[in-house]
């Protein structure tokens, strides 16, 4: 995600690069699908994390002068060169190993959770759900449904359990 895709005003982030390695090269493109390509709500206390990070980016940048690669990047190497699409999930195994978490959960999986989190509570309707995942189709997201009416209660307690 670059700088310019968020909407400090609205609290908003707009989604709409991917960014891949193939052939060992690093490309961005666009996403998946037309749905994908969509702006998510972040709450303010994120939104006050990523200006911490961008006046910290900007002394690093000042420090570096020439030797910075400005390409808009919120996350990039030290340098500012586009990081490489693994270094984030690399990153989050490393962090949950260091702090001791014993079931290790990929970053997708935190998008599951992320979604079943939210139809749980019964706040978010399903359609909501489905456009900030980006599903093109509600049916995809209707997945998190069938899951929470086959086994509501233990995911719950199970949650409790990994997150206490």
């Amino acid at each position: 995600m670059t700088w310019g895709a968020i909407d400090w005003k609205n609290k908003k982030i707009k989604i709409e690069q991917n960014t891949i390695y193939v052939k060992k090269k690093i490309y961005t493109k666009d996403p998946k699908t037309e749905t994908s390509n969509r702006f998510v709500e972040i709450p303010s206390n994120v939104v006050e994390l990523l200006k911490k990070h961008k006046i910290a980016q900007s002394i690093d940048k000042m420090k570096l002068g020439d030797l910075w690669q400005d390409n808009d990047r919120i996350l990039t190497q030290w340098n500012g060169k586009i990081m490489h699409p693994d270094t984030i999930s690399q990153w989050w195994k490393k962090f949950q190993i260091k702090n001791g978490i014993e079931n290790v959960v990929s970053l997708h999986k935190l998008r599951h959770t992320f979604a079943t989190l939210l139809l749980a509570g019964k706040e978010t309707d399903i359609k909501t759900v489905s456009e900030l995942l980006g599903h093109s189709d509600i049916g995809t997201t209707n997945i998190y449904v069938h899951a929470l009416e086959s086994s509501k209660r233990g995911a719950a307690e199970t949650l409790q359990r990994k997150l206490s």
